[in-house]
């Protein structure tokens, strides 16, 4: 099928057509793509605009419309090659988008659009123009990373080569105008552990990917938010570092819940002292902090005296009053880098690990004892007396390690059980 070339009638209406869908001013470029009878392909004009739109000269192409294709994203060459083949029996618009490679070294978007195919001098002949859409590609992006962010609790985030955010999502834990520019170690109130962060700038360092890296900071109104990040590193095709592009996730709730689970599993629900689970984890602290500097500290076991009468006589309630008020005057003797904790029953543990001098341990136990044996008030206005028999074992003196330890002191409350009661006795003055 043959049809006139009015080539100035058809780049009018290829650009009023094209001005309807990416606006009025969106720069564009004409071309002229031929076939000849022989099925050698050529343009044989573009339009120099081209050049402002990714580097590419209008006149290269002509010359040799590998320039253009090479340039192109693999992935889109067959909608280019499909849009200008051979088709005398072809007599609608064909429409595609490519990706070029820009002089910034990052794909443009083009909207693309061929005419039917015209017939001249035995060639097949199609007129076109290219449409830069990249901006709206990339408004629609955002678009779409707004709504999936808005959805959930992610946001988006990238940073430059030296790992300085450029963009920023919708981020709970600070205004974007207070992150672009800076990196995340930047914000002075960004708080983890040092190894975690050590291994984080290694890793950034050796540009490798990496998945959950979880730290807290403090927002704008003071509250701890709690981020996992997911990043990788960005390259361009000549291997050169980009920066890094990611993910991040706010996962408060769920480091707030482990929080409060942890802290549940180590703490004695009635008297709010800590259990023998917590009471264990800080002997075997104390103990690791000896092996790379000596020095002595106590471990005290308490075991309640008459705590069994006040059960069978006032009651449950009456006992756990005890126990709470035994806890409670405890604590108020004890320094803060001592640990108490109730063991079970009414038996209690005291951790002592800091002893500068030698009756350091004996004045505080002698407080514990007097504290103790003062009258507790109960519900409904009595009061009763309770006492206490308390083993002390010395670190290095009375063992060298947690079982021993526990062992000496254990077998030191009970010879005071055995003989007495209400008094206090050092694992050293019994007998193996």
């Amino acid at each position: 099928m043959t049809r006139h070339l009015d080539r100035p009638g058809i780049v009018l209406a290829a650009a009023k057509h094209l001005q309807s869908i990416a606006g009025a001013n969106t720069p564009g470029a004409t071309f002229r793509h031929e076939v000849s009878p022989a099925g050698d392909g050529r343009f044989s004009e573009f339009d120099e605009s081209l050049f402002n739109l990714c580097g590419l000269k209008g006149t290269d192409v002509v010359a040799d419309a590998t320039v253009l294709f090479d340039a192109i994203h693999p992935d889109d060459l067959a909608d280019l090659e499909h849009a200008l083949a051979p088709d005398d029996d072809d007599t609608g618009n064909r429409r595609f988008e490519i990706r070029i490679l820009g002089p910034d070294g990052e794909p443009r978007w083009f909207h693309g659009l061929c005419w039917p195919q015209l017939r001249v001098a035995g060639a097949a002949v199609r007129d076109g123009l290219l449409i830069d859409i990249t901006d709206r590609k990339r408004q629609e992006a955002r678009e779409r990373a707004n709504d999936f962010a808005a959805q959930s609790s992610d946001w988006f985030w990238e940073t430059d080569t030296d790992h300085r955010f450029t963009f920023m999502g919708d981020n709970p834990a600070a205004a974007t105008e207070d992150v672009i520019g800076k990196r995340r170690e930047d914000f002075l109130d960004v708080e983890t552990e040092a190894e975690k962060w050590g291994e984080y700038f290694a890793t950034l360092e050796h540009r490798q990917p990496f998945k959950n890296f979880t730290y807290f900071r403090t927002d704008r109104e003071g509250e701890r938010i709690w981020v996992s990040i997911t990043g990788k590193p960005l390259f361009d095709d000549a291997g050169t570092f980009l920066g890094y592009r990611g993910i991040a996730r706010d996962v408060t709730p769920e480091m707030q819940e482990h929080d409060k689970l942890r802290t549940e599993a180590q703490i004695d629900e009635l008297t709010g002292l800590a259990n023998r689970r917590a009471f264990h984890a800080g002997l075997e602290a104390t103990l690791s902090t000896r092996n790379r500097r000596r020095g002595p500290f106590a471990l005290v076991f308490l075991d309640l005296d008459g705590f069994k009468q006040v059960n069978d006589t006032m009651g449950h309630q009456a006992g756990d009053a005890v126990l709470i008020e035994v806890g409670a005057r405890m604590v108020k003797i004890l320094r803060g880098r001592d640990l108490v904790a109730r063991l079970g029953d009414d038996e209690f543990a005291v951790l002592l690990p800091e002893i500068h001098r030698p009756d350091d341990t004996s004045v505080i136990v002698n407080k514990l004892l007097d504290a103790i044996h003062r009258p507790v008030g109960l519900p409904g206005g009595a009061s009763m007396h309770v006492g206490a028999s308390i083993g002390v074992a010395i670190f290095p003196d009375d063992g060298d390690d947690a079982l021993s330890l526990v062992e000496a002191a254990d077998r030191a409350m009970y010879e005071v059980k055995k003989y007495g009661k209400n008094a206090i006795k050092l694992a050293s003055e019994v007998p193996v």
